[in-house]
């Protein structure tokens, strides 16, 4: 009757595992529909880049104005506005990225302890499959710590490229001051939100591992008694 047991138990177990596989094939998916959304954002923010003047708008009923009769062009305020706004669904995305990395992350202790329990040879994976020991600046596995960099790289710019055109604004009405303190105060907000959250899962991260403790405990047992046996033979 036990061993029925045992054997239904691991057929569970590996319908578990591979449950995890189908998430993270899911996963990705999802993001490369962020990834084009993304290329959405820079493609309007480069658009307002090349079309913004350096005049300022006297009110909010005058932030745009057409050249020649044909081609339109906004004041300052609008790139700053198109700033903001990139910033926000930028935090967003990787809001996004954190939590799906952190739980990739947390399916792979279970996925690890299923492992251990099924006495699977943990030399064939590679040390990403291993949800221990990892720090508060890798613990956010592969795609997604990648992705994470990528978008903090295009929040720079934007950054960046928004001051340097503001720099050269020559009088500052009250809009401007508006809607500059505006792009500031999110730059602000989203970065140390980002952080929180950031340091949060960490934290997570951190009781996950005191929890599944015991299966580092039975890996390591594995490969001393493997080596024991290979030095026997």
């Amino acid at each position: 009757m036990n061993n029925v047991n045992n054997k239904n138990d691991k057929k569970l177990q590996l319908k578990i595992h591979e449950q995890y596989a189908e998430n993270s094939n899911e996963t990705r998916d999802a993001l490369i529909s962020v990834i084009v959304a993304l290329f959405g954002v820079i493609g309007m923010y480069g658009y307002m880049f090349a079309h913004t003047t350096l005049y300022a708008a006297k009110d909010f009923g005058h932030l745009c104005f057409v050249e020649n009769c044909t081609t339109t062009n906004y004041t300052i305020e609008v790139l700053i506005m198109e700033a903001t706004v990139s910033q926000v669904v930028i935090f967003i995305m990787q809001f996004l990225s954190i939590h799906e990395g952190f739980t990739r992350r947390m399916d792979q202790f279970a996925a690890h302890a299923i492992r251990v329990n099924l006495g699977f040879s943990h030399e064939l994976l590679p040390r990403s499959f291993n949800p221990h020991g990892w720090t508060f600046h890798d613990f956010i596995p592969g795609i997604y710590k990648k992705f994470l960099l990528i978008l903090s790289m295009i929040a720079l710019i934007i950054l960046g490229l928004t001051l340097l055109k503001v720099a050269y604004v020559v009088v500052w009405t009250d809009v401007t001051k508006i809607t500059f303190t505006l792009f500031l105060s999110v730059i602000l907000i989203t970065y140390f939100e980002k952080y929180y959250y950031l340091r949060k899962k960490y934290k997570r991260y951190r009781e996950l591992e005191r929890e599944f403790k015991i299966y580092q405990i039975k890996e390591v047992e594995y490969y001393t008694n493997l080596l024991c046996a290979k030095k026997k033979n």
